[in-house]
C-alpha cells in the first residue's frame, strides 16, 4: 500500500547491490511510473498524475518511453541467471487496478513461472491521515471528505490473491509491533532472505505537521492549488513545501466525531482485511496530536499559525488583507509564484 515505508525499501534496494537480487532499472527508485507506462493504454498513461503534470511535450514522448522501458525490463528478466528481480510500486495495489495487474502478470509470465507479491497493510485511520496529507502535496488534491480516504482493503488485495495466487501473496501489518526491529526495510529483507548491507535506518518522506498541513490545505482549497502542466512542476512544489515543513510539531489525527461514521460504514471491509491478515487493525492515537473533524477546524489551525508562516517565508511574499484566512491564502500563492520564478531564473542562468 501507499504510506507503508515503501520509499525506504525502494531507496535502499535501488542503491545497494546484492548478489541474489536485481532491482529493476527505472528513472527513479519507485517503479510506479514504469508500472503505469507498461500496463496502461496511451490515453490512460497520459492521465497518470506523475506524467500529466509535466506538460504536453513530455506526454508526446510516452509511446517511445514505453517501448524503451519495456525492452529494459525484458533485458533485466532475460539476464537474471540465478538472481531474483525486485519490482516495487505502490500503484500495483491501488484500486481500481485489476486490468493493469492482469496485464503485468501476463507479461511477467512470459519470462518466469515464479511471481511472489509482498504487501504491507496500514491501519485505516493512520492510512487516511497520511493519504490526505500526500494528496495535498500533489495534484490529486481532494476536498476533505473522509469517506474517500478509506483504504478499500478488499478491492486492493483480493486482486492480488486472484491474479498472483493467494499462496504467493504475503501480507504484513505495517506496525512497529509487528515489523522486525520495528523497521520495514529490515522486515522486508528478512522475508526475501537477504542480510542487509550498508544499512542505517532513516525516515524518508517526512510527514508534514498538523500545522503545516492546515496551511497547505488553505492554499489548495482557497488558493491557486498545485501549479502544474510543465516540466519541473514537482520540483517547484517540493521547494514550496520546504518552506512549510518547519512550521509546527503537532501530529494530524482525525477525531472520533468525524471518523466513527466512516469506520462503521466500512466495518465489513475491515473485517475482511483482518481475517485475511490474521490480526486486527486496531490503532491508537499517537502522542502530541491535533485532532480535527472538519474543514473549518483545519482553517482554525491555519489561522492560529499565521505568525509562524510569516516568519518562515520571505518577506517579499507577505500579503495584506483584513481577513486572516484570505491573507494566508494570498501569501501562500505568492510564495508558490516566488518558487516558480526562482526555478525559471536558475534555468535561464544555466
Amino acid at each position: 500500500m501507499h504510506k507503508t515505508g515503501s520509499s525506504s525499501i525502494q531507496n535502499h534496494f535501488n542503491t545497494t547491490t546484492y548478489p541474489s537480487i536485481k532491482y529493476a532499472r527505472w528513472k527513479e527508485p519507485n517503479h510506479s511510473g514504469m508500472y503505469a507506462l507498461l500496463t496502461k493504454d496511451d490515453q490512460s498513461s497520459r492521465e497518470h498524475f506523475a506524467f500529466k503534470q509535466r506538460g504536453e511535450k513530455f506526454l508526446e514522448q510516452l509511446p517511445m518511453m514505453r517501448s524503451q522501458w519495456r525492452e529494459s525490463l525484458i533485458e533485466d528478466l532475460e539476464t537474471l541467471g540465478d538472481r531474483r528481480l525486485l519490482f516495487s510500486a505502490e500503484l500495483i495495489s491501488a484500486p481500481p487496478g485489476r486490468p493493469w495487474l492482469e496485464r503485468f502478470a501476463t507479461f511477467l509470465r512470459q519470462y518466469t513461472d515464479s511471481i511472489e507479491a509482498i504487501a504491507y497493510v496500514r491501519s485505516p485511520r493512520s492510512y487516511a491521515v497520511s493519504t490526505f496529507q500526500q494528496q495535498l502535496k500533489g495534484p490529486n488534491y481532494r476536498e476533505l471528505k473522509l469517506e474517500f480516504l478509506w483504504p478499500k482493503y478488499r478491492e486492493r488485495f483480493s486482486q492480488l490473491d486472484d491474479i498472483v495466487g493467494r499462496s504467493s501473496v504475503t501480507l504484513r501489518h505495517f506496525s512497529p509491533q509487528v515489523l522486525l526491529g520495528g523497521d520495514v526495510v529490515q522486515d522486508f529483507a528478512n522475508i526475501i532472505g537477504i542480510t542487509l548491507q550498508s544499512y542505517s535506518r532513516h525516515q524518508l518522506n517526512t510527514t508534514l505537521s498538523a500545522e503545516s498541513t492546515a496551511l497547505l490545505y488553505v492554499q489548495r482549497r482557497l488558493g491557486q492549488g498545485f501549479v502544474g502542466g510543465f516540466d519541473g512542476a514537482f520540483r517547484v512544489n517540493r521547494i514550496f513545501l520546504d518552506y512549510l515543513r518547519p512550521i509546527g510539531n503537532g501530529k494530524l489525527y482525525f477525531d472520533d466525531r468525524a471518523w466513527d461514521d466512516v469506520e462503521n460504514f466500512n466495518r465489513p471491509d475491515q473485517a475482511w482485511m483482518e481475517g485475511r491478515l490474521g490480526q486486527d487493525l486496531a490503532e491508537h492515537p499517537p502522542a502530541d496530536v491535533i485532532s480535527i473533524s472538519s474543514e473549518q477546524e483545519l482553517f482554525d489551525v491555519a489561522v492560529a499559525n499565521q505568525d509562524a508562516l510569516y516568519a518562515a517565508v520571505p518577506e517579499e511574499v507577505h500579503c495584506n488583507h483584513h481577513d486572516p484566512l484570505k491573507r494566508i491564502t494570498l501569501t501562500l500563492d505568492a510564495l508558490q509564484q516566488h518558487c516558480l520564478q526562482s526555478i525559471k531564473q536558475t534555468r535561464q542562468a544555466s
